[in-house]
């Protein structure tokens, strides 16, 4: 029994075939091209949801420089986020501490956009206070300290903004639960971004603890940010 045998397609017909898989080909492309920025939109805007709306468009080209000493913070973030992707693998993290009002969540937050940007979609932002305050409602609740911690050990990135009171040191509560959150993070190779408000290194760990500091600063490129705060600047312009 003869198989049946294909009947060779006419020029005219390979010609539409070819046209036909172009089309698939570049209808493909544009899906993929759609779905990526989809995922890196939801990805910024998670971040933004709780970093706060008003760094929504936050970038390097809009932190204004004023001090030598801001443009060489900024260039040795730039040349961090460059090859975001190698330090984020190396487990290099960033440490940006100095007084208030420096713009060192803008920076930290520009850099997260450049993350994002080349699909290390798992960035997540954490207000020290507010981390504190989500712990200790759990106190009576049905949650777990263990299920609230991974939600700051799992994130490829976490950018921790200012862990520190107001004033004085970490209660032995607060400690705790930082050092958790940072050392399960250095124990699995994943960055940790962290902005603190305070005047000098020494002050750092006397206020958070030598241990704690000691993980955050290992391998991490650690800058203090010395100059005025923005927001005196702009008082003083009034």
């Amino acid at each position: 029994m003869a198989f049946f045998e294909a009947k060779p397609l006419t020029p005219e017909e390979t010609e539409e075939r070819r046209k036909r898989d172009e089309l698939r080909r570049q209808e493909s492309e544009e899906y993929e091209k759609r779905d990526i920025q989809r995922k890196r939109w939801d990805a910024w805007h998670r971040v933004i949801r709780h970093a706060g709306d008003r760094y929504s468009t936050t970038s390097f080209d809009n932190y204004e420089v004023s001090h030598p000493e801001q443009a060489a913070v900024v260039d040795d973030l730039k040349e961090y986020s460059k090859a975001v992707g190698d330090n984020v693998t190396a487990s290099r993290g960033v440490v940006l501490f100095g007084p208030s009002g420096t713009g060192k969540d803008h920076l930290l937050l520009a850099m997260a956009r450049i993350a994002i940007g080349v699909d290390i979609l798992s960035v997540h932002w954490a207000c020290g206070q507010e981390l504190f305050g989500g712990a200790r409602d759990l106190i009576g609740g049905n949650g777990t300290e263990r299920d609230f911690v991974k939600q700051y050990t799992r994130p490829t990135i976490l950018i921790l903004s200012d862990p520190l009171p107001v004033s004085g040191a970490l209660t032995d509560f607060q400690a705790g639960l930082i050092s958790r959150i940072v050392d399960g993070r250095y124990r699995n190779g994943l960055p940790t971004w962290c902005s603190m408000n305070v005047k000098t290194r020494g002050e750092v760990e006397e206020r958070m603890g030598v241990a704690i500091a000691d993980r955050l600063r290992h391998d991490a490129v650690t800058r203090y940010c010395s100059w005025p705060s923005y927001r005196t600047a702009l008082t003083t312009e009034k």
